[in-house]
């Protein structure tokens, strides 16, 4: 799915909800902000921010977004494509922008991985 959101070249990751808080995934998220030097609390700041070079970064935060079970929503901002997605409860994707083929490439992935 990185792969596809790198098209463009800044990518904010916003987490605005997670309805069933799960000691494993928040250790994980906070693992991730400590990685990347960001101490604060999700609350406080729960924006990160990607440039198309942190593929591999984008693509673990997802993992951990997106693992089986999981309920979290977040926003997704691209920029220069000035592309919105939301993703929430770990089942739904929003879209809102006017390149929807990435919306049909993200939309054909989540179903890929559901169905796998």
């Amino acid at each position: 799915m990185a792969k596809v959101l790198v098209k463009d070249s800044s990518i904010l990751v916003v987490a605005t909800d997670w309805g069933l808080y799960r000691e494993p995934e928040m250790q994980a998220v906070e693992e991730f902000r400590a990685t990347a030097n960001e101490h604060r609390k999700l609350l406080d700041a729960p924006g990160h921010l990607f440039s198309r070079s942190d593929e591999f970064s984008l693509s673990r935060l997802l993992a951990i977004l997106l693992g089986t079970g999981s309920l979290w929503s977040f926003h997704v901002y691209t920029s220069p494509s000035r592309s919105t997605f939301y993703f929430w409860e770990g089942t739904y994707l929003d879209f809102w922008g006017t390149r929807s083929i990435r919306a049909r490439e993200l939309g054909a992935l989540l179903q890929a991985a559901r169905t796998a």
